[in-house]
Order: C-alpha cells, then structure tokens, then sequence
C-alpha cells in the first residue's frame, strides 16, 4: 500500500544522506535509539574522505575507568554488554560527536565493533592501530568505508516454545557475519542484508540476503535499502501463523522491491529509489522501455531467531547468487553439502524449456546461445550470463525475470546426523572459483577450528581472491547449533 511504502521511506531515509558539512560539538553516546525498525547486525558505513567521521572509538577497558564518567547509566550499561567478552585489541564505538558525519548517518550503536577498513579487515590489532588504519585513507575525494557488526538483541529475548521433531533439538543461529570485496575490478556493486526484525509473533527473524548487482549499483542499492524495513511490514501485518508467515512475508516483499525498482527507472537509466523527505513520500518515474538499466541477482535466507530454536529456514533465490546449507555427516565421509539452491543460468534445462515456452507463445524472449567462454542470453548489445534477475522493464521483457525460487527446509531433519553447521550465502564472484562442496568442506574445517562466522565469511573471500576470481565477492556465513 502507499502508506506502507511512505513509513519505509522513512525509516530508510537515513541511508541517503549525503553529508555536506562536518561540525563539531558534544559526543552522543546513543541513549534511547528506536529498536522499532530493522537493525543490521554487520553495515558499511560510508564517510566523505578527507573529513573526521566524527567517532569516539575506545577498546574496552576497566569499568573505574575516569575516562567513561562522562556516559550515561544507559550508555555505560549498553558498553558493558557489548564489551563483556571482548578479546584485548578490540575497538568498539563509545560514543560520536554530535552533528558529526556518524551522528549524520544515524545508524551507530554504542558497542558496535570496528571489523574493517576500506577493503582491509580489522582484528584485535588495538585502538592505536586502528586509528592508523582510518588517517592512512586517501585524504581527498571519494568516500572511506567503514565495517561494523554488534551483537543481537534477539538473543536476549525470553524463549518460546520450543519444538522438537522426533526427539530432536531444533536449531538456533549462534554466530553470524559478512564480508565483501571488490576483488580485481574496479568498482563495487554488490549489495548484502544481514538485518534482525523484532517482531514478537515469531520470537524475532534474521534476514540474511547478498545481492550481486551489474551494470551499476542500483538495484542492489534499491534491494538492500528497501527489502529488511518491507520484509518486516509484511510480518507486522500478516493475519497467518507459523512458519508460513515468513515465508509469506518474504516472497511479497521481494516482489513489491521489484516492482518499486522496475517502476522507478528514469530517462537516465537511474533506478534506484527516491525519497522526498518533505512530502513523505517515496516516488519513482518510468523510463524508456529500451532501456539497459543496472540489475542484481538475490539469495535471501530468514530464520527465526527465537532463543529456544526453530525448525524452518525459508530462503528465496533469484539469479545465480547461491545459498548452500552444509554440514559435515557424523558417520562416514559423505557430502557435505545438504541443500544449495539452483542457479538460474542459461545452461540450465528448467530456464531453457521456461524461456522456449515463452517464445513459443509469442513473448520476446531471448533464446540462450553458446560461446567458449559459456552460455548467455542477448539483450541488445549485451551478453547476460543468468536467466533471472531484477532488471529495468525492457530487459524483463527479454525474459529475464525477477520470479524467484522459494524453499522451505525443516532444519531438524536435514541436519539429522551433521555437526559443524553453517549456512552459506554467496555470489558468483565465490562461486566461479569454488564449488559448493568445497565451500562448504573450508566452512566445516574453519568451524571445528572454532573460526566465527565473521572470520569464515572474511577467509572465503581472501581465498576466492587467490584462486583467481575477478568478480565482486560477497559473502555471509551463519553458523547453526542445537538449541
């Protein structure tokens, strides 16, 4: 509805600022932060290069500290928790200077955990170096990135019931991260999730996505802005029970995404969404129907995050992004993949009889073609190496569509008899160096090594790097355990 659309403009407006001026005043220490809306767990935090982002970071350090008499009860009890098994060398945000590029951006915690700089990940190495690390960015020009991650709130949530399935536990999210790089090419242009939804009825969702954009940023902009805040209205307004909820809520809110992005292509071929802060409303304007426009590829999982586990994982998969359930067998030396979604290639026979279908009935679809380097569809003057994505209108007139896969896996079963589980979210940039039985071999190795899930999804990358791969590299790891 307009009115749905209109509240996630609003919450999601912070995401567009561009910052202007850099003032310096008193420092926020984050007291009273809305918990309505959904909160990312891992974000990239873009600051215009050259000027002070505006943060008070601080490793954690003894609690007598005359240093932190200045927080508030509040400030001091959420730096407690956030720090409470923190490794020596850890760097956490304290607080950021009122109308400062951090206070600006609207979206830090107290507590929040500096992961990386640039394309350069952040561990233990201490405040000193960490401040190093962000004065040795280029000074002029451009933006400098910024990682964070923090713990979940969900987690701290009184459990609900708890269901078994012969005997069985249900299953639980322990640890979660993320990891991007830009690789060998010159710009970036995937997108991820990894967002927790408060909502009471399901004890709380993790919504976990990786989207591999082309031709620009803006469709994966557009997803990864506008899907969590949708995806939540969905659950807040579903009249349905159980699992069903999320899977319901998922599949509406990526095709409502869809088709706010296709409806909001202009003349310049600029498709991500717009927000005009005075009216309250989201607008978008229709484009030219031949026009090329940025696309992107999705693989989206959500779980609930209910402390006493749950049974169903719904992931949603449009593209040839790829998500893999593993988990290495207790007896014997089988696979270690359980499931992995399908990727939607031109080689595949479903989208080759889909997109056959479709021209017989007089669609104008394009047919795949062979070449040496692989199969690939022809849009104009371009070569689109997957059958379904979020494209512009005229690209999914050309039959490559945004219709996604959606699957439910009762987790209880498929993991009877695995240990050292994970989830696994990928894009191609991973992918095309990798299969998924080795991807998912190096996830279990790392996990009985006792390797995070932030560490695992970090170490994938820096490993597609070095077998080659000159994609964008997104990656997301979430590790399962019995509940």
């Amino acid at each position: 509805s307009d009115e749905t659309i209109a509240l996630v403009a609003r919450e999601e407006v912070f995401f567009e600022s561009v910052l202007e001026s850099f003032g310096t005043g008193m420092v926020n220490y984050g007291d009273g932060q809305d918990d309505s809306r959904p909160r990312p767990l891992h974000f990239l935090a873009s600051f215009r290069a050259g000027l002070p982002p505006g943060l008070v970071l601080a490793e954690a350090s003894d609690d007598n500290n005359d240093e932190y008499n200045d927080m508030s009860d509040e400030a001091k009890a959420k730096w407690k928790e956030a720090t409470k098994f923190a490794f020596p060398g850890e760097v956490f945000v304290r607080g950021w200077n009122a109308n400062g590029q951090a206070d600006k951006l609207g979206i830090f915690e107290v507590g929040d955990r500096l992961r990386g700089v640039g394309e350069l990940p952040f561990t233990n190495a201490g405040f000193e170096a960490a401040v190093d690390l962000i004065q040795r960015q280029p000074r002029t020009g451009g933006t400098m990135k910024l990682h964070f991650d923090r713990l979940s709130r969900l987690n701290e949530q009184v459990p609900m019931d708890k269901t078994n399935v012969g005997g069985q536990s249900s299953k639980k999210v322990v640890s979660q991260g993320t990891w991007k790089s830009k690789g060998r090419r010159g710009n970036q242009e995937d997108g991820f999730v990894l967002h927790e939804i408060k909502n009471d009825a399901s004890g709380g969702v993790l919504l976990a996505g990786v989207f591999d954009g082309h031709a620009g940023t803006a469709a994966s902009e557009s997803v990864s802005k506008v899907l969590p805040s949708l995806f939540r209205e969905e659950l807040l307004s579903s009249n349905g029970q159980g699992d069903s909820v999320i899977r319901d809520a998922l599949e509406q809110s990526w095709r409502t995404t869809c088709d706010l992005y296709r409806n909001g292509c202009d003349e310049n071929g600029e498709c991500i969404l717009d927000y005009d802060a005075i009216e309250g409303t989201l607008f978008t304007e229709t484009g030219s129907i031949d026009l090329i426009v940025a696309g992107t590829t999705a693989t989206i999982a959500a779980i609930s995050m209910n402390p006493s586990g749950t049974n169903e994982l719904t992931l949603l998969n449009c593209g040839d992004s790829r998500t893999m359930l593993v988990g290495e067998p207790v007896v014997g030396d089988g696979s270690v993949v359980v499931f992995e979604t399908r990727d939607h290639s031109p080689d595949d026979m479903i989208e080759i009889e889909r997109l056959s279908r479709g021209a017989d009935l007089g669609l104008d679809y394009s047919i795949p073609e062979c070449s040496m380097s692989g199969s690939y569809l022809r849009v104009g003057d371009f070569q689109y190496a997957l059958c379904r994505s979020l494209e512009g209108s005229y690209v999914t007139s050309k039959g490559i569509v945004s219709d996604a896969d959606v699957t439910n896996i009762n987790l209880t079963t498929a993991l009877a008899g695995r240990q050292y589980n994970s989830l696994v979210l990928a894009c191609d940039g991973l992918l095309e160096v990798m299969s998924s039985e080795e991807v998912g071999r190096e996830v279990v190795l790392m996990r009985k090594a006792g390797y995070k899930a932030d560490e695992v999804a970090k170490n994938l990358c820096g490993q597609a790097l070095k077998k080659g791969s000159y994609d964008n590299i997104s990656v997301i790891v979430l590790h399962l355990d019995d509940a």
